[in-house]
């Protein structure tokens, strides 16, 4: 998509809700050995209509005043790597030749099966954040995190759980722990900054949004809302450096030019405001 850089998680977690099933589902199951005792997986295949409009009204950042949009990450990966971790294990104790060796593997086929459990669980828990139904996806972290006590993700989605009901220093204490466990995790940071703004805290804000931008120069969110919390410091120089990189990034987006607008109104560069609001009614801006 031109102007978004989107890993395979964002992608699974922005089409999560607005993916409908055409059709039957069909299954089917593979079996093999383990510990002389059958593993049994389950494969479904599908056919999926994707509504595009969903995902660019999922992509816009809204000016809302609520601090920067949540972004959450699905547990795909856990579970992939979980399963060919465990594909692994049991090739490896078919050929093994003593049993303390077998023991071994064991206890790593546990650590295994932990892990796709706990991406599981941290994909359920997405499932309700989607329906806005935050307590529950804040149990089902709980559970991701009896599997995997280790799980940043599952402690950034928390974090986004709280902040949606604006328990904001629990969600900073469930973003401080995922970025302990991860130190260059830009979500976490992005996530952190958010809850900051809503705290008001605006130069912390700022601070963990620069992080981000070390992270990911591209970054369109930490942009926007670092210039937000530039604006609210009456920081309007700043404001409309981040504005403008954020323009370049998003082009078509109106919150980019109505937000430098008023900045360069503060300014008093009043022949760029204007420039700007027409810009903004160009691309359908009402106000």
């Amino acid at each position: 998509m031109q102007n978004f850089n989107l890993t395979e998680n964002k992608i699974e977690v922005i089409t999560n809700s607005i993916v409908n099933i055409v059709g039957t589902v069909q299954y089917k199951t593979e079996t093999t050995m383990f510990d002389d005792s059958p593993v049994v997986r389950y494969v479904a295949t599908l056919k999926a209509n994707i509504d595009t409009d969903g995902i660019q009204n999922y992509l816009r950042r809204e000016d809302s005043g609520d601090g920067a949009q949540s972004e959450i990450q699905s547990g795909q990966k856990d579970i992939k790597d979980g399963l060919n971790k465990i594909d692994n294990l049991i090739e490896r104790y078919n050929n093994a030749k003593t049993q303390a060796e077998k023991d071994k593997i064991r206890a790593e086929f546990s650590q295994a099966d932990r892990q796709v459990l706990a991406g599981q669980k941290l994909d359920e828990g997405n499932e309700f954040y989607n329906h806005k139904n935050y307590q529950k996806a804040i149990e089902l972290c709980n559970e991701a995190l009896a599997f995997n006590p280790k799980f940043d993700m599952a402690y950034n989605n928390r974090g986004n759980a709280y902040t949606n009901l604006k328990q904001y220093e629990q969600a900073i204490s469930d973003y401080n722990k995922a970025i302990e466990l991860n130190p260059n995790y830009a979500y976490a940071y992005n996530n952190r900054g958010g809850a900051y703004y809503n705290l008001k805290q605006y130069d912390k804000a700022i601070a963990d949004y620069s992080k981000v931008l070390r992270i990911n120069p591209n970054h369109t969110n930490a942009y926007f809302y670092r210039g937000v919390a530039y604006r609210n410091l009456k920081q309007y120089a700043n404001a409309v450096a981040d504005f403008t990189k954020y323009i370049q990034l998003v082009p078509k987006d109106v919150d980019g030019y109505t937000s430098r607008t008023e900045c360069y109104q503060a300014l008093g560069e009043t022949e760029k405001a204007n420039a700007d609001f027409a810009k903004a009614r160009e691309l359908g801006y009402k106000g």
